[in-house]
């Protein structure tokens, strides 16, 4: 039952504040739909409009499969390939889980708190605001991104996607490593530990990248070299990425079923809320409650897939994979208002002087500001929700598939970009804390 239609006729009123310009940031990549794929296949299905009742939890089992083999493998170290921040699948359905075991202004929902709100939404919101997607789905970016795609030259599924080039070119990524998996279809528990890297620096074994894709991050071999800059990434296994400085690993506890991971790391008997790291822009933010799913894929020593019959067994002389990559994953969760307005700030903008960042421009930065501080929809600690509080988060899902990688110890601070800009320091909040937009 999506019930935020509402804020489409906040944005309509907005659209006259904001002048014609690209604003330049998130990609859509070719990510399938969770529903029969990943997400949705362990969450459950969407019940459909005539269902008597809600299902609410669209979100993991909190039990993982007996294990298939009690041995473990090395720990598996995958990083970010490609990612999308838009909340829909290249179908256009909203991707997601249910973060607070609601299915909010549902009549249909049964829960202990029958369809309530876990917050009280913004003063400026409008009516509508705080009610969950089908199945009970929080992801408040989703509606944001159908919002700014209603301001003049806010298309973000068709503009240049920021957080890919500066993954492609190496200069950023997430690095997600997976420990005690066994390497076979079932394991009952394994555990994910999330970090951002700030680049490759080191030069990849076999050699870097052809000068045609050294030119297309706008650098050559011998600036990669002499200028220190860092080396576009191959995707082979043979990328090394460097740690962000002071930057602590984050962990979520999980299992695999059928090689689909599933982490969950939401507070429940006898274990505390987990946090995990997002990429957003050019930005890290640190997510609570997190919940993370992905498709392991077998493959050999070359890299090449491996087939899996029908019993689940991987077809190969030892019946093992030598590595694997993670297929339409999607992590999300819940990001404080001030984290998104300062992720949200170091979005590129087209048509303005060159460099310019989204907070760079007034005119532009202010009415997304106000779109994204309208449009909270969780409390930050899930401890603090059904009491009567006021939203300051928002929940967000990340698409991605990721590629095995390596990591070096050697830790590299976070690097200025060359044209500067208000968003590199850049601190905001509701309603004006930055002193950009007025109060």
């Amino acid at each position: 039952m999506k019930l935020r239609h509402s804020l489409l006729a906040l944005a309509a009123l907005m659209v006259p504040l904001v002048a014609c310009g690209l604003i330049v940031g998130i990609e859509d990549h070719q990510f399938t739909t969770p529903d029969g794929s990943v997400a949705m296949a362990e969450a459950g299905p969407v019940p459909p409009a005539v269902a008597p009742t809600c299902t609410f939890g669209a979100a993991p089992p909190e039990v993982g499969p007996p294990d298939d083999d009690p041995t473990i493998m090395k720990p598996l170290v995958f990083a970010v390939r490609h990612a999308s921040i838009r909340g829909r699948s290249t179908d256009g359905a909203i991707v997601g889980f249910d973060y607070d075991g609601v299915c909010s202004c549902d009549p249909r929902d049964q829960s202990l708190h029958e369809g309530g709100v876990s917050c009280i939404p913004p003063a400026g919101a409008p009516q509508g605001a705080g009610c969950d997607e089908d199945g009970g789905i929080d992801n408040a970016i989703a509606s944001i991104f159908d919002l700014i795609a209603l301001l003049p030259g806010g298309d973000f599924a068709s503009a240049a996607d920021a957080i890919n080039s500066q993954i492609r070119c190496g200069d950023q990524t997430m690095i997600y490593t997976v420990y005690d998996y066994n390497g076979l279809a079932n394991d009952s528990q394994v555990t994910l530990a999330g970090t951002q890297s700030n680049g490759i620096h080191e030069p990849q074994d076999g050699g870097t990248v052809d000068d045609a894709g050294m030119a297309s991050c706008g650098v050559t071999q011998e600036g990669v070299l002499d200028a220190g800059l860092p080396y576009p990434a191959k995707f082979d296994g043979t990328d090394v990425w460097s740690k962000q400085s002071g930057a602590s690993g984050a962990t979520v506890t999980g299992y695999v079923r059928n090689f689909k991971l599933v982490l969950d790391g939401r507070p429940r008997a006898g274990l505390t809320n987990a946090t995990l790291p997002l990429l957003f822009g050019s930005r890290v933010l640190t997510i609570g409650t997190p919940i993370v799913v992905a498709q392991l894929v077998p493959l050999d020593e070359k890299g090449d897939e491996l087939k899996v019959d029908g019993a689940g067994k991987i077809v190969s002389p030892s019946g093992k994979a030598s590595s694997f990559r993670l297929d339409n994953g999607l992590v999300g969760g819940r990001a404080s208002v001030a984290d998104i307005l300062a992720a949200t700030a170091t979005i590129r903008v087209a048509g303005a002087a060159p460099g310019s960042q989204l907070c760079d421009v007034p005119n532009k930065y202010c009415p997304v500001k106000q779109l994204i501080c309208n449009a909270a929809d969780s409390r930050q600690s899930p401890l603090r929700d059904f009491r009567g509080e006021t939203c300051d988060a928002l929940t967000v899902s990340l698409q991605f598939d990721a590629v095995v990688a390596k990591i070096t110890e050697v830790e590299r601070p976070a690097q200025a970009t060359g044209d500067g800009g208000c968003a590199l320091n850049f601190e905001d909040g509701c309603p004006g804390d930055a002193a950009i937009c007025p109060p």
